[in-house]
């Protein structure tokens, strides 16, 4: 079995142990490598984990949208001037917490 190894441990929780204990037969990958892991726990852990941390797409199709979604950002005049023309697009980094506040900026579009 080939577990994917994050931080010392298996994903799976297999064993609390270091690789270097682990019973024979189990071997194991980093997430970087886990096309060569076989253990579907730890696959499907490692998926939760990414799922986590992809970034999200949304594409806004009425300009008014993201006038008003920059208005709540709080940006001034001349940070829209600076980070965001309307005929291109911008970067937004969103924090949406618990309770389902959202805050954010938008960061300086690359040219």
């Amino acid at each position: 079995m080939v577990h994917i190894v994050d931080r010392g441990f298996p994903l799976c929780g297999f064993t609390a142990e270091v690789p270097a204990a682990w019973p024979p037969g189990n071997l194991w990958v980093p997430p970087s490598l886990k096309k060569a892991a076989n253990c579907g726990e730890c696959l499907a852990e490692l998926a939760k984990y990414e799922m986590k941390r992809a970034p999200i797409e949304v594409q806004i199709k009425e300009p008014d949208e993201l006038r008003r979604v920059i208005q709540e950002l709080g940006l001034t005049d001349e940070e829209r001037k600076q980070y965001f023309e309307w005929d291109e697009y911008a970067r937004l980094e969103l924090n949406i917490a618990k309770d389902m506040t959202i805050t954010g900026r938008v960061l300086p579009v690359k040219r």
